[in-house]
């Protein structure tokens, strides 16, 4: 059973004592003379229909379900219906004076009296169900038995098969008067309907999840069986302060929903204090000035300076706790906020980039010493890739290199000078085109005319005369670049000691490409061949003619790689006599 709050224990002690005051009110004007049980009848009706009124009013605030709701405060209309006409009857139409309209005012007393105990159903089968709970249709068939029954009871003066009167009319009344077969139908009707809401609350009062039992609705439901009983056996001992049958029945059947109400059967949006004081959150309510109102459980204790505080924006009033405010209607809300776990994975995540910053560090670090071996091993290619085709040519040079410290004569000197000079230029330009070539397959045709024009121009110092004729354009294959010039150079070096004039052609036709070498003076070129295998030599008047041809159909060229063994140009030889 849920715990009835202050303000409820309050109305209840209020109700109560009016209910007795009621009861006083009668048993005086059963003693005292008729005019002042006149006065006490009309204060005790009052009382009864403030009683109405006022639980009408909460039933209407209350209750969450609408259906629910709905029947409620239709029992309590009927109520309030039923106690107008009583008091219409006994205390402003006389008796006697108008007998048709007391006897239909006494007929009148059935609508409620029909119309309470089929709301009661309705209200009993609308228990713990959903709040939008429409009941099925065969269930309304109950409104028109009861709306046919109740014009049977209206209408009873053309037919009499409700009441039957000895008297002739327009005498009749209920003073004298006789039950018929249809009254006892209608008496059946409102006990099978009480019956059956009594029985549906009696199962619904049973939770068998918590296998407990809601004793307290049926406490009233029992005392309406008690004083059913006691008005047909002791008529006379109830009479005198409980003779009053409606204001009984009306006071229990609304002691039964109002305590289906306390005990939770019948949910109500009350007692939001205690929801708040047991609520799982850390909160509390205060007025304008601060001064607590509400508290939850498990709400700090904080001073108003604090407070004053979190009005304005969230502060940490302890470790790990922020206490937020928002203003609402008369007052503040406050509430905690356990941040603890925030905080520290704030922390962490200050330690994380801390971590990452050092880790980041690193990364560089480690990213500049993976750039600079790169840089380092593309240098070592490059320099690979270049010193590869000069290899044999630098030695050459070096060993000029050192002739030429130890030459003594002036013609030794300048003879060592041009031939350094000639296989410099050629070692300049062909590792230029290594450059040149880096990452593509063709190169204009000017540069192998550039390469052949440079070598040229540093033959003639050493009395050689030259002559070229270039007619190649466009681009041209890389590697038949460095062959042609290649195969150039070992023609030049073959017979540098003996070549007195040099012509350099260079074209193509529909199927190749072709380069000449016409030489005057020159020695025997025969070991090129063994080089070049596409080269061909041959000797005319003094004159030797080198022809070179690659075929533009060729999927490679025939680059001439040079070993020590084929090293076309002896550095051992005596340079001058």
């Amino acid at each position: 059973m849920q715990k009835t709050s202050r303000k409820t224990r309050q109305l209840m002690v209020g109700a109560a004592v009016l209910i007795v005051l009621a009861v006083a009110l009668r048993i005086g004007g059963i003693i005292l003379d008729c005019k002042i049980c006149s006065v006490f009848g009309l204060a005790r009706s009052a009382i009864y229909l403030f009683l109405i009124i006022a639980w009408a009013v909460l039933l209407a605030r209350r209750i969450i379900q609408k259906q629910l709701r709905l029947y409620l405060l239709g029992i309590a209309g009927s109520m309030l219906l039923w106690f107008g006409l009583r008091t219409i009857k006994y205390f402003f139409v006389p008796f006697g004076a108008d007998p048709a309209l007391s006897r239909f005012l006494w007929y009148a007393y059935y609508i409620p009296m029909l119309t309470i105990p089929v709301q009661s159903l309705f209200a009993a089968l609308a228990l713990r169900k959903p709040e939008h709970y429409q009941p099925s249709g065969w269930i309304q068939l109950a409104w028109l038995v009861t709306a046919g029954l109740a014009l049977l009871v209206l209408t009873n003066d053309f037919h009499q098969l409700v009441f039957s009167f000895s008297e002739p009319y327009p005498a009749w009344s209920d003073k004298s008067y006789s039950y018929e077969k249809l009254y006892w139908v209608v008496i059946c009707w409102m006990a099978v309907c009480s019956a059956i809401a009594l029985g549906i609350m009696i199962c619904k009062c049973s939770i068998p999840q918590k296998k407990t039992f809601l004793w307290l609705p049926m406490i009233p439901m029992a005392l309406m069986g008690i004083y059913g009983s006691l008005c047909v056996v002791m008529w006379e001992l109830v009479k005198p302060f409980a003779g009053d049958i409606t204001a009984v029945y009306c006071v229990l059947i609304g002691m039964t929903f109002e305590s289906c109400i306390q005990c939770g059967l019948i949910q109500s949006n009350t007692r939001y204090a205690q929801l708040f004081e047991i609520s799982t959150i850390a909160a509390q309510i205060t007025d304008r000035n601060l001064h607590l109102i509400y508290a939850s459980e498990n709400a700090g204790d904080f001073d108003q300076e604090s407070l004053a505080q979190a009005k304005e924006e969230p502060v940490i009033v302890e470790e790990g706790i922020r206490l937020c405010a928002a203003q609402i209607f008369g007052g503040f809300v406050f509430w905690q906020e356990d941040i603890s776990g925030l905080m520290n994975l704030i922390e962490e995540l200050k330690g994380t980039r801390e971590e990452l910053r050092s880790y980041n560090g690193l990364l560089e670090e480690e990213n500049k010493q993976k750039r600079r071996r790169r840089q380092l091993e593309e240098q070592k290619r490059l320099f690979e890739a270049v010193e590869r085709p000069v290899r044999l040519h630098l030695d050459l040079l070096a060993s000029y290199v050192q002739r030429l410290e130890q030459a003594q004569h002036d013609e030794e000197i300048s003879q060592i000078l041009g031939w350094m000079t000639i296989i410099g230029a050629y070692i300049k330009r062909r590792t230029n085109l290594v450059m040149l070539g880096e990452g593509v397959r063709m190169l204009p045709a000017e540069e192998l005319c550039f390469c052949l024009q440079e070598s040229l121009s540093n033959l003639q110092p050493n009395r050689i005369s030259c002559g070229l004729q270039f007619q190649l354009n466009g681009v041209l294959p890389l590697e038949l670049v460095e062959t042609f010039f290649d195969f150039y150079e070992a023609c030049v070096e073959c017979s540098l000691e003996t070549i007195t004039d040099l012509v350099v052609l260079v074209g193509e036709d529909d199927q190749d490409w072709k380069l000449t070498l016409l030489l005057s003076g020159a020695d025997d070129l025969s070991r090129l061949v063994q080089r070049f295998q596409s080269a061909s030599i041959c000797w005319q008047e003094g004159m030797s003619r080198c022809i070179l041809k690659v075929s533009k159909k060729a999927d490679t060229v025939d680059k001439g790689d040079l070993n020590d063994d084929q090293m076309v140009f002896k550095t051992d030889q005596p340079l001058v006599d």
